[in-house]
């Protein structure tokens, strides 16, 4: 669903935004070092995840980063 509305953008649009993705296999560990590796390699501004335990396993890390947070979770 990320990737279509994306490609929906106007190209200046699409110019101000990227994208990057990393595959947790919904493991929190994995999470948390996908988040780690992106912090560390690129500027992220908001992240975004699915998954209740992968959500849990990086909320604190969001909050004391300040990153905006948008988790798609069933608790």
């Amino acid at each position: 669903g990320i990737e279509i509305a994306y490609d929906s953008l106007k190209p200046s649009t699409k110019e101000k935004i990227r994208l990057h993705f990393e595959d947790d296999a919904f493991q929190p560990k994995n999470s948390i070092t996908a988040l780690t590796r992106l912090m560390s390699d690129k500027q992220i501004d908001v992240l975004i995840s699915a998954g209740s335990s992968t959500g849990n396993a990086l909320a604190p890390i969001a909050e004391s980063k300040k990153l905006p947070f948008i988790a798609i979770a069933t608790d």
